[in-house]
């Protein structure tokens, strides 16, 4: 379960990546078990900073607190142009948005954009899945996420043990030529009833998401 997981975690994190560029199981009823041997925490609540807003995703499960100008799409339906004209989008960001959503086309994931700061073709973007864990423990995040990206051939690999809202995580920093540069930053959340999910930030290399960290804290599981 681990294994096919983190192939299809890797899979979406290539597509995400590229998706920032115009150019570019069983119910588990026992919950997941950290190093110390207990149980996975419920999720502390989360504060939505002033002027930002929540987006929720029943599909993957997730929901998550981002900037005003930062817009969700329906990558699985592909009818995301209206969201772009109620959000003033228009002209070159919305042909850029447009064409990098395409590529993730089908796909039950939660795809947030940042409409507002659409610029010389690449779209910084936040994509997130969550599947069954299979098992795996808190320990077990850091470098689990650290070896599956370097099979997917990511380089200049970055790690950090942490906590989302009480549950464990870790915190991955890396390169992806995936037909084009890119950067991007990958939480990984160990939430309760043996769910891992996968909070990937795509970005154009030399640059970074401001409120990376703090949209970061925002992601919580759907109970």
């Amino acid at each position: 379960m681990w294994v096919k997981y983190g192939a299809f975690v890797a899979g979406l994190v290539a597509l995400a990546v590229v998706a920032g560029c115009s150019a570019e199981g069983d119910d588990v009823s026992v919950p997941v078990r950290s190093a110390s041997g207990s149980a996975v925490p419920t999720p502390e609540a989360a504060t939505v900073p002033p002027g930002w807003h929540r987006i929720e995703s029943q599909e993957v499960g997730l929901s998550i607190a981002v900037p005003k100008g930062w817009i969700d799409l329906d990558v699985e339906t592909g009818e995301f142009t209206d969201a772009l004209k109620k959000a003033g989008i228009s002209g070159a960001p919305a042909e850029a948005i447009e064409k990098g959503a395409a590529a993730l086309a089908g796909r039950s994931i939660l795809y947030v954009v940042d409409a507002a700061g659409a610029d010389g073709g690449y779209v910084d973007n936040i994509s997130a899945v969550c599947a069954p864990g299979g098992g795996v423990k808190a320990d077990q995040l850091e470098n689990a996420a650290k070896v599956g990206l370097a099979r997917l051939g990511a380089d200049d690999i970055r790690s950090s043990s942490l906590t989302i809202g009480g549950m464990p995580a870790a915190k991955v920093s890396y390169s992806l030529n995936a037909g084009v540069d890119a950067r991007a930053v990958q939480f990984r959340i160990l939430a309760p009833e043996d769910t891992l999910c996968a909070v990937t930030f795509g970005m154009k290399p030399g640059t970074e998401i401001k409120e990376l960290d703090r949209i970061a804290g925002t992601v919580r599981p759907l109970m």
